[in-house]
C-alpha cells in the first residue's frame, strides 16, 4: 500500500498546474472579449456622433443657403461641354479655421470621368470668418455661446451633372438646384485631426442631398404647409390653400380622375 502511495506523489501538483492554465485561459479570453467589445461599442458610439455632425452640417447649410442668392454667392458658372476642368470659384478660395488648405474639389481623382468637380466646392460666404470647413462650432445660442458639435463636419456644394444622349456629362444650368455634400467626423479635430493617428482613428460619415429653391409663385413647386419662407411664410400663389387643402385634397383629385 506504501508502494502505491508513492507511485502517485506529485499527482496533485499536476492538476493544479492544470487548473491553473486552464483559469489562466479563460481569463485571458474574458479580457479578450471585454476589450473587443469596448471597441465594438467605442466605434459605434463615435459612428453614430459622425452622423449627427454630418446632418448638423446639413441642417446649418440649408438654413444659411435659404438667405443667400445662389447664382452670384455659391454657385460657379456653369461649364460649356465638354466638361474640361474643375469649376471655378465665385470668389477665392480660403484657408480652413485651423490654417489648413482648403478642401475644395476633394475626391476629384475619383470623379475624372463625370465631372471633374469631386464633392464641389467648400461652402463660403466671404463676411464668414472661415468656410464650412472642419467646423467644430456654429451658431449662437440664448446667452450668447458658440454651439459645438462634439467632432467637425465639412459642407460641399456643386452643380448637379446631367447626362446626355451621347452619355456625356453636363452641369446643369438652373440656378436653383444644387447638391449638398456633408462630412461628419468624430472624435478628433484641430490640430488632432490633422495628425496621422487622428486620420487613422477617426470615424467618418457622408451624406449627400439635392436642393432645389422655392421661390413663391414658381409654379413647377410644390410647397408644404409652412410655404417658401424661412419663418413660414411665401405660401405659392400656384398652390392654393383650400379648406380641403393644397391642390383641394384628396377627394378633388379623385373627382378630378
Amino acid at each position: 500500500m506504501a508502494e502505491r502511495m508513492r507511485d502517485e506523489r506529485g499527482f496533485a501538483l499536476i492538476v493544479a498546474l492544470l487548473a491553473l492554465v486552464l483559469l489562466t485561459f479563460l481569463g485571458l479570453t474574458m479580457t479578450l472579449t471585454t476589450s473587443t467589445e469596448l471597441q465594438i461599442s467605442t466605434n459605434y458610439r463615435w459612428s453614430q456622433q459622425a452622423l449627427y455632425n454630418a446632418e448638423a452640417g446639413i441642417e446649418i447649410a440649408k438654413r444659411y443657403l435659404r438667405q443667400v442668392d445662389w447664382v452670384s454667392t455659391i454657385l460657379p458658372a456653369a461649364r460649356p461641354a465638354p466638361l474640361a476642368g474643375a469649376p471655378t470659384p465665385p470668389f477665392n478660395l480660403r484657408t480652413g479655421p485651423q490654417g489648413e488648405a482648403n478642401r475644395s474639389f476633394e475626391n476629384l481623382d475619383c470623379d475624372l470621368a463625370q465631372g471633374q468637380q469631386g464633392f464641389g466646392l467648400v461652402l463660403d460666404d466671404p463676411t464668414y470668418a472661415f468656410p464650412y470647413q472642419n467646423m467644430t462650432n456654429f451658431l449662437l445660442d440664448q446667452t450668447g455661446q458658440q454651439m459645438g458639435v462634439a467632432g467637425a463636419f465639412t459642407v460641399w456644394v456643386r452643380r448637379p451633372l446631367l447626362a446626355d444622349d451621347n452619355g456625356q456629362y453636363n452641369d446643369d444650368t438652373a440656378n436653383n438646384v444644387l447638391v449638398l455634400t456633408a462630412e461628419g467626423i468624430a472624435p478628433y479635430t484641430g490640430t488632432s485631426g490633422l495628425s496621422d493617428f487622428g486620420r487613422t482613428n477617426r470615424a467618418v460619415r457622408l451624406l449627400e442631398v439635392v436642393l432645389q429653391k422655392v421661390e413663391p409663385g414658381d409654379c413647377e413647386n410644390r410647397t408644404g404647409q409652412q410655404g417658401g419662407g424661412p419663418a413660414g411664410s411665401g405660401y405659392d400663389r400656384c398652390d392654393t390653400v383650400k379648406a380641403t387643402g393644397i391642390l383641394g385634397g384628396v377627394a378633388e383629385i379623385n373627382q378630378g380622375q
